[in-house]
């Protein structure tokens, strides 16, 4: 058991299998609602007038007072969505999609752990990531419903990233499929 402990300590990361704490903070916000989805987001940020680039994104938020002068947005957060491939399971593709991340440089684990979301068990992957020289800290949660695979991916600078975990809380915990 020692020497258990001791290699998550060094290596950094955990997984935990129990079910998280998914309770919503109780912070002002303003609610995101479309025909599919919905969910709750500090009342300070946007939704609109968004350019994201990510594939599958169907909706998107972010903290205006994060954009860099350079017109990069350092916290956002983007809700992706596709089929589950046909004969596969949500952890399938799960899995599949971080042993391929593990492949590339630029990518860390921090942990992993599961949870429930909009009553179905969810999958929380937070890492790190170099992208173009820039290192994001990132909170992905998966959860499948009605035959799709949804991701909140909730991203910062590794600095901002535990001031910001209460507004990905807040996202997060409060998302729902129609």
């Amino acid at each position: 058991m020692g020497v258990l402990l001791l290699a998550v300590m060094v290596s950094g990361c955990t997984t935990t299998t129990e079910t998280g704490n998914t309770t919503v903070p109780d912070i002002p916000y303003r609610t995101y609602s479309d025909s599919e989805i919905s969910f709750r987001y500090p009342e300070s940020w946007t939704s609109e007038n968004l350019t994201v680039q990510t594939p599958n994104t169907i909706a998107a938020v972010a903290d205006p007072a994060s954009v860099e002068s350079s017109g990069n947005i350092v916290t956002l957060v983007i809700i992706q969505s596709i089929p589950l491939p046909s004969g596969k399971t949500l952890k399938d593709v799960y899995d599949e999609t971080y042993r391929s991340f593990e492949q590339q440089s630029g990518y860390q684990l921090i942990s992993e752990r599961t949870l429930t979301i909009d009553g179905v068990t969810a999958y929380e992957n937070i890492h790190r990531i170099n992208v173009d020289g820039v290192t994001k800290q990132e909170r992905a949660t998966w959860l499948e419903k009605n035959g799709k695979i949804y991701v909140i991916l909730c991203g910062t600078s590794p600095e901002r990233f535990d001031t910001e975990n209460r507004n990905f809380d807040l996202i997060t915990y409060s998302f729902q499929v129609k």
